[in-house]
């Protein structure tokens, strides 16, 4: 991580600098409101690099970093050199939709649903598409009101409209802010509403990226087809917010697997403490997963079975359920079956798996077969129990 922070954290100041100076002089904003503009970029980068150094497998982080300078670079349109105007107003938009991406890429960095894919796909599409559109016709004198603070002329332009370019814009907002950010919100809840309960916490991020494209949606909304209402200064606080608070929602979701990692120690010597009949009830609540289940391994039946010794049939792979086996000099000593999510927190997994250790698995098993007197060859024949998927 050495060589992106080296690059990343001075150029992502140096651009903050510029886009804070670009809002000031150009724009005439407030430096409050300058500056909170600026800290929603920085958020992005601070975030990101968090998540990337965490992560480095995971591309979510380098996703958020992009969205990062992309916010901050979207400020320098304010600027009255054509040339810089016309290529800032051009990727301006871009952020938008790496915000989109990044969002429905959580946890695992890669956007893996139909829906979601296309979403994404749109939503470049569309803020490349639009603002190019708006560009071959900016140059007219009398523009619209959102568009007096830029310079007066495209080097793109090839007829000057005023009337073409309000047109274009307020399409662009009813398609990317009004259609695109529905759908995001509906994808959003689509996952929530069929993810496991364990898998829904991991998700709570999720919903702080639902309020920040609704109110940034009903602030663009706002912006363009009412003309500076008295909620402006309301919304755009809100909507500010919300957008500095999303990234940090995303970079501790990434990171709460090494923060419950902290917690195996006190697994440990719990274990040590647990009767046999407890411990999956101890596994559950260290891996965070209430539906987690242990199957232990009886060599002479070549069979893994459950507390009161009947044959389990493991989940097949790629399920809803996930399988870690356990093993010992290369023999297997137990299973768990475990929720799906946790396949994205191996590290967390692996250590709660050398936790439960050997000691804990053979103290299982020679208590299960002075409890009930299993012999070898006990329940031969006996139909295996199907762990529920």
């Amino acid at each position: 991580m050495r060589t992106p922070l080296l690059i990343v954290v001075p150029a992502g100041l140096a651009l903050g600098i510029l886009a804070l100076q670009a809002q000031i002089d150009n724009l005439d904003s407030p430096t409050t409101r300058a500056l909170a503009t600026v800290a929603a970029g920085w958020s992005y980068l601070a975030a990101g690099l968090i998540a990337w150094a965490r992560r480095p497998e995971n591309r979510l982080g380098m996703l958020m970093v992009a969205a990062g300078f992309a916010l901050l670079l979207r400020q320098l349109r304010y600027n009255d050199d054509a040339l810089a105007f016309t290529t800032f107003f051009l990727l301006g938009e871009l952020g938008y939709a790496l915000i989109g991406h990044s969002t429905l890429a959580y946890p695992t960095g890669r956007v893996t649903d139909r829906a979601e894919r296309w979403l994404v796909r749109a939503g470049y599409a569309a803020v490349l598409v639009f603002p190019f559109a708006v560009l071959l016709f900016y140059g007219a004198t009398a523009l619209p009101p959102q568009f007096t603070f830029l310079p007066e002329k495209s080097i793109l332009l090839i007829h000057a409209s005023a009337e073409a370019v309000e047109q274009i814009y307020k399409a662009y907002v009813i398609v990317f802010f009004g259609v695109l950010a529905t759908m995001f919100i509906a994808l959003i809840v689509r996952r929530l509403v069929r993810a496991t309960p364990r898998s829904r916490k991991m998700l709570a991020p999720l919903l702080v990226a639902a309020v920040a494209a609704a109110l940034r949606a009903v602030f663009e909304v706002v912006l363009i087809f009412i003309d500076r209402p008295f909620a402006y200064d309301y919304l755009f606080w809100w909507q500010i917010c919300a957008f500095i608070a999303l990234p940090i929602a995303l970079m501790l979701g990434l990171v709460r697997a090494r923060l419950a990692r902290a917690t195996v120690g006190d697994l440990v010597i719990e274990l040590e403490r647990t009767p046999p009949h407890g411990l999956q009830d101890a596994l559950a609540k260290g891996l965070d997963d209430p539906s987690l289940e242990v199957a232990f391994w009886l060599p002479e039946r070549k069979a893994f079975v459950d507390d009161v010794g009947r044959p389990i049939i493991l989940p097949a792979e790629g399920g809803p359920r996930a399988v870690t086996r356990l093993e010992h000099d290369g023999e297997p000593i137990a299973a768990l079956v475990h929720d799906a999510s946790l396949r994205e927190e191996p590290a967390l997994v692996e250590a709660v798996a050398a936790a439960v250790g050997f000691s804990s698995s053979t103290r299982f098993i020679r208590a299960f077969r002075l409890k009930t007197g299993v012999t070898p060859g006990a329940y031969r024949g006996t139909p295996g129990r199907q762990i529920k998927r």
